[in-house]
């Protein structure tokens, strides 16, 4: 998604470079900058801005927002570099778990804060306030997609289009066949060519650009294969058509499908024709096929724990099985889910939520529930679904609703947020 607009603001930025630790960092000076991604974890958040930077606020126990502390932040603070010092440069995308945030700068992937499951990916259960380099990735690969769940994270790679994880792996959401935690990057077996990865809590999907695996906690169904058991190695969600959007959230999954577009195939079949009895000759006769859409209209479809509505209909608390989402009928931008509600970006860039309203996390005005979804938010650039919080960007820079116990939202209060509130400085 684009910027709808070339308008930017003057905040606290970065500008020359310098070298620490290893890894280019930048001083601070002040300087043109627009947030460009957001990442909304349990009671964090960051965002990256245009120049390569990230800046983080909320929770900070563990270190999660990477300025070096443990002290909360009810508003935006630079991640440091490696050494401590600058700032962490050339960032593409960050994202955030429950206690700790991971990021992509320079083709390489960074994590800092909680460490207790190997969620850093250095090869060591110690918790860090500055970013640590994850280990194991091939010379050869570079980090293109990554994704952050309760305590574990997935990255799919170039090259041959892996998918590697590390962290927690109590229901088998690293997807190695086993259930033992990896403080190191290993790799989803029997994966095909995967360009984007998506976590929850437990669970963990991948996408190919035209369907989708998962794999992990299925305890509610979110595995999306019409069991209930947990599954160590990929499997395919009961769904049709191609995908277009995966979103992943704590205990369900949500996908938006296109029709399967109609396929024309040609085809050179042999055809024997005899010129004399001696001395027969073969020609090839063309056969053209086209087959038909497979699907109806752009569908939505939702699985897993629904005990709010999250769903996006009143289908019962568990279910296994995809289930459409009526009133979404557009192939999605994106969508992205909680713990107990969703929110999607539509075509037009509106945003919409639905599920629990407790903290206002449906963006609407009120603390209502609502199974239906809701609209939010205009001119939606970019989109995160935290625990009970949701973020976006727009022109403007970015805006927080939801939870704000730990001060995720980005406003200097801690007071919860039923609608899209401006994060100071961005």
């Amino acid at each position: 998604m684009r910027n709808p607009s070339n308008r930017t603001r003057t905040i606290a930025a970065f500008g020359a470079l310098a070298v620490a630790g290893g890894l280019l960092h930048m001083s601070t000076a002040s300087a043109m900058a627009t947030p460009k991604d957001v990442a909304a974890g349990t009671r964090h958040t960051c965002a990256v801005m245009a120049e390569g930077a990230v800046r983080c606020w909320g929770d900070n126990r563990l270190g999660q927002l990477g300025d070096g502390t443990t002290i909360k932040r009810t508003g935006p603070v630079t991640v440091v570099g490696t050494a401590g010092t600058g700032a962490l440069a050339g960032v593409t995308k960050v994202v955030a778990g429950t206690d700790f945030t991971c990021a992509i700068a320079q083709k390489r992937v960074y994590c800092w804060g909680a460490n207790a499951s190997g969620q850093l990916g250095n090869s060591t259960t110690v918790a860090s306030s500055k970013p640590v380099l994850v280990k194991s990735f091939s010379a050869f690969e570079t980090a293109v997609s990554i994704s952050a769940g309760a305590n574990h994270t997935c990255a799919s790679v170039t090259g041959i289009g892996r998918v590697a994880c590390w962290g927690d792996n109590s229901s088998g959401q690293l997807g190695d066949g086993t259930t033992t935690n990896r403080s190191f990057p290993v790799t989803v077996t029997y994966q095909q060519f995967a360009s984007t990865v998506f976590t929850g809590a437990r669970h963990s999907c991948y996408s190919t650009g035209r369907d989708v695996r998962c794999w992990g906690d299925n305890a509610f169904g979110q595995l999306g294969d019409g069991t209930f058991v947990n599954r160590a190695r990929p499997v395919a969600p009961k769904i049709s058509g191609t995908v277009k959007t995966v979103g992943v959230g704590q205990l369900h999954t949500c996908v938006s499908t296109i029709p399967v577009a109609p396929t024309t195939t040609t085809t050179m079949l042999p055809h024997e024709t005899t010129t004399t009895a001696a001395s027969p000759s073969t020609t090839l006769s063309r056969t053209t096929t086209t087959l038909p859409y497979t699907e109806g209209p752009a569908t939505t479809w939702c699985w897993g724990y629904n005990a709010s509505g999250q769903l996006g209909s009143s289908s019962g608390a568990k279910v296994s099985t995809p289930t459409p989402v009526t009133s979404l009928t557009a192939a999605l931008r994106a969508i992205g889910g909680g713990y107990l509600h969703t929110c999607a970006v539509v075509p037009s860039q509106l945003v919409y939520c639905w599920g629990s309203n407790a903290k206002g996390q449906l963006g609407n005005g009120t603390t209502t529930n609502s199974s239906i979804p809701v609209r939010v938010f205009p001119n939606a650039s970019a989109l995160s679904v935290g625990y009970a919080h949701v973020c976006a960007v727009d022109w403007s820079g970015v805006k927080c609703w939801g939870d704000n116990s730990s001060g995720q939202l980005g406003t200097g209060t801690s007071v919860n947020a039923s609608a899209p509130t401006p994060v100071l400085g961005l």
